[in-house]
């Protein structure tokens, strides 16, 4: 075999491999690219969960005037009471969330009401429905320890309102008709995190119900909070 022929396959054979090692260069990036793209493909439809629980509650006492039968001042939750001896109702308002995922930040706003109802007992109708605010709302942000906790204390004059819906129904001369008063804290929560694509938005109701112009009041409390739960984001 002559020289230049030797020299002439051992060239091939170089650049056999170079243009081999450039093929499994060109692969390799392109399979990495491939990769990075199902990776991220892979993530981005990825379903998110936080994992939370959450309660409403309402505490409330009520404050009687002075009188010859009973020896105490305030009475708990959860009896009946004669309402010609209601002085005041102290209530306090609780809001709790509970969240197993860190990094979220949460902000929220509330406010406290309290709404007399007049309903017709036949159709069910409002008649009247006046909103008296018992605290402004309020703005706050937190994001320590996963947990966020609203607590609110409101003092109810009861004789104000119960005045009021008496005097609407005698005015009127109305009959068949339910009065009602309506103390809610309305919260609204915000759940933020860079991880999500949304944010979580949620409105919660933590309602006390006092009947109003009867001879004697049976309180309940209602609340929209729901017991623990899975939010999808």
């Amino acid at each position: 075999m002559s020289e230049a022929e030797r020299k002439r396959r051992s060239d091939y054979k170089k650049n056999r491999s170079k243009w081999m090692l450039i093929q499994l260069v060109a692969i390799a990036v392109i399979t990495a690219i491939l990769l990075g793209y199902f990776v991220t493909y892979r993530q981005l439809n990825k379903t998110y969960y936080i994992d939370y629980t959450e309660s409403g509650d309402i505490n409330y006492r009520v404050n009687l005037k002075e009188n010859e039968f009973y020896d105490e001042d305030v009475m708990e939750k959860g009896q009946s009471y004669v309402a010609s001896l209601i002085d005041a109702i102290d209530a306090d308002l609780t809001y709790r969330l509970n969240m197993n995922t860190a990094g979220v930040k949460y902000e929220y706003s509330y406010r406290v009401d309290a709404q007399l109802e007049i309903v017709d007992d036949q159709s069910g109708a409002k008649i009247y429905a006046p909103t008296y605010p018992l605290t402004e709302e309020k703005l706050l942000s937190t994001s320590s320890d996963n947990q966020l906790v609203i607590r609110e204390s409101v003092s109810i004059d009861y004789h104000k309102y119960n005045d009021l819906a008496n005097k609407f129904n005698t005015v009127y001369d109305l009959e068949g008709t339910t009065s009602t008063l309506v103390v809610s804290m309305y919260v609204d929560v915000v759940g933020s995190c860079d991880a999500f694509e949304q944010d979580a938005e949620n409105d919660y109701v933590v309602s006390l119900r006092i009947p109003l112009t009867g001879k004697t009041v049976n309180i309940k409390m209602t609340t929209s909070v729901p017991e623990g739960e899975s939010k999808v984001l």
